[in-house]
């Protein structure tokens, strides 16, 4: 069955976080490319989806727990019935450039979000596919880590190479 986001979960403006950010801040603050430093207060308290108003708009970002979101960007806060991180995959697998109504800086108004329509499973099913996509996207982020440390280590290798050669002397290292 498909259900409007209006249905799923609130969209909240974000504020101003400069009466609040503090380097010391134990709460996150969140903007439209994602964490942007931390605050001494929180804005919201429970799981959501950071979505752009303003800039970036096709990067939304899921936040656990306690956070503040900046006045460029929404949180989106599920409704009884509705897991967070399956809200934010499917935040994230709908193309919301296409909501842009802005001739300049790239926007979204909170109706268009609202109106958005997602095929919506029970909830025991919404935690079993974000569960099965946090699992893809986890195991993409230790590839990606053993991707840039072998990629550090072969620019290390092409450096000495490169500059010092190989050791063409005979003996134990002939050739390394």
């Amino acid at each position: 069955m498909n259900r409007p986001l209006s249905d799923l979960a609130t969209v909240e403006y974000g504020k101003s976080p400069n009466e609040v950010r503090d380097i010391d801040g134990i709460y996150p603050i969140y903007g439209t490319g994602g964490l942007v430093g931390f605050a001494k207060d929180k804005l919201f308290s429970r799981d959501g989806v950071v979505v752009a108003r303003k800039g970036t708009l096709d990067k939304p970002c899921y936040v656990e727990g306690n956070f503040w979101v900046i006045d460029t960007a929404y949180a989106t806060l599920p409704k009884d019935g509705v897991d967070a991180k399956w809200l934010y995959y499917c935040l994230d697998s709908y193309d919301l450039k296409k909501l842009n109504e802005a001739t300049g800086v790239p926007s979204i108004s909170r109706d268009y979000l609202y109106r958005i329509e997602f095929h919506t499973p029970n909830f025991d099913e919404q935690q079993k596919i974000a569960k099965i996509l946090s699992t893809v996207d986890n195991l993409i982020e230790k590839t990606q880590a053993l991707i840039d440390k072998y990629t550090s280590i072969k620019q290390g290798m092409m450096a000495d190479l490169f500059t010092r050669g190989i050791d063409l002397t005979a003996g134990p290292n002939y050739g390394k």
